[in-house]
């Protein structure tokens, strides 16, 4: 910001405006990183249970439409990835699917309608 405010008069500089406006992009990611250490907390896989779907459990998700399968691993929305196979908790398929059972349905709302899924498996991802 100072060597755009060395341009000339801060209140008609487009560079100086784009600086602070990164500036506080910046810092508003930075409290958003503190708040997020501030509330996080270690899981034990110990504590993970596979007899229901919850945070840290990898489940096999089968389309009853097309009997495809489709795998996710719950985990933190700091820990998801863009082939999808990580999924946020905070999702609107991991919020469908929280707290089922192999065996049971759970229908999730998409952008595009309803998918019906069938809960076929839960485990701990191994790595």
């Amino acid at each position: 910001m100072g060597r755009a405010a060395d341009l000339g008069d801060i209140w008609e500089n487009s560079e100086y405006d784009c600086a602070r406006f990164d500036r506080d992009q910046a810092t508003s990611r930075l409290n958003e990183l503190k708040h997020a250490m501030a509330v996080a907390h270690i899981v034990d896989a110990n504590d993970i249970s596979t007899e229901y779907i919850m945070f840290g459990v990898t489940v096999v998700l089968e389309d009853p439409k097309n009997g495809k399968d489709i795998e996710y691993t719950i985990v933190g929305p700091y820990e998801t990835d863009s082939s999808g196979t990580y999924i946020s908790y905070l999702s609107p398929t991991a919020q469908g699917i929280m707290g089922k059972r192999i065996g049971e349905f759970a229908e999730i709302k998409t952008s595009s309608g309803h998918i019906l899924y069938r809960i076929k498996g839960i485990f701990l991802r191994k790595e």
